[in-house]
Parts: C-alpha cells; sequence; structure tokens
C-alpha cells in the first residue's frame, strides 16, 4: 500500500478519490446506522460530521424546510425568487462547518427569507401590491423558524 505517485507509503488502504482511509469509512457508515438506529440526534450528527456530509444532509434537510414552508408567507407571483431563495438557503447552510452550525445559520436565512421576498416582490407585483398589512405573516414566521434556530447555538 504505497502512494504510486509520490512513493510514500500508507499504514492502511486509502480511497484514491477522497485521500480517506477505507476502513474508517465502513466505520464511520456503522457509525451513522447506530446514530440512526438510537435516536439520539446529538450522536448522529456527531456521526454526520466525523464522516464529512454533515452539513450537507443538515442543507438538503433546510432547503426542504423551506421548500415547504416558505409558500405559506410568500407574497403571490414570487415563484421564481421563492425557489431561488431555497436554493440558496440550503447552499449557504450545506456549506457550513459543521451540522449545528448548517442548521442554526440556515434556519436564520430561512426566518429572513419571507422579508427579501416581501420586499422584492414590487418587482414583480408592482408597487401598488406593497402592503405593511402583509408583514404578520412573515413577523410570525420569522418568529417560530428563529426561535427553533436558536436551539442550535
Amino acid at each position: 500500500m504505497w502512494c504510486m505517485h509520490c512513493g510514500a507509503d500508507f499504514d492502511s488502504p486509502v480511497d484514491a478519490d477522497t485521500g480517506r482511509d477505507v476502513e474508517g469509512r465502513h466505520r464511520q457508515r456503522a457509525d451513522i446506522e447506530r446514530a440512526l438506529n438510537s435516536g439520539d440526534v446529538d450522536e448522529l450528527s456527531a456521526a454526520l460530521d466525523s464522516n464529512g456530509i454533515g452539513s450537507a444532509v443538515a442543507g438538503v434537510a433546510v432547503a426542504f424546510a423551506a421548500l415547504v414552508t416558505l409558500p405559506w408567507v410568500s407574497p403571490p407571483n414570487v415563484t421564481a425568487l421563492y425557489l431561488g431563495a431555497v436554493a440558496g438557503i440550503g447552499i449557504y447552510a450545506a456549506r457550513q462547518a459543521t451540522v449545528s452550525d448548517a442548521l442554526r445559520k440556515g434556519g436564520r436565512a430561512l426566518a429572513v427569507a419571507p422579508f427579501a421576498l416581501w420586499l422584492l416582490s414590487p418587482l414583480v407585483n408592482g408597487v401598488a401590491s406593497f402592503s405593511l398589512g402583509k408583514l404578520l405573516g412573515p413577523l410570525v414566521y420569522a418568529a417560530v423558524v428563529g426561535s427553533i434556530a436558536r436551539r442550535f447555538d
């Protein structure tokens, strides 16, 4: 077991694409399965972080939450902006260092998204559709989502 480029010896088999220990990869999968079976969120978060996919999984989860919940508080006729917000929130969350960072920062971005959509809606619907009265839904949404995101501090 040696590197065909530099001739260095490896202590154990290494995946050529990722450079990670092949035996460790199987151990990490077993850790994730054990965490899923136990139902312990902290253990699952640690297993995903150690496997290097935690923030990506959390980013997908936050994007899915955005996809399902944002239409309830988004202004009408802003579908393209809404889908852009969903993608942006998911990418932003997935680029964080840990699962808890991804959930906390992605959750905060999700809480702010209805306000951004509300501010951008006059570009699509015209200035006449701009109303302060339509802010109640986004305010309640931001409070609920923000309180959930704070749990990951």
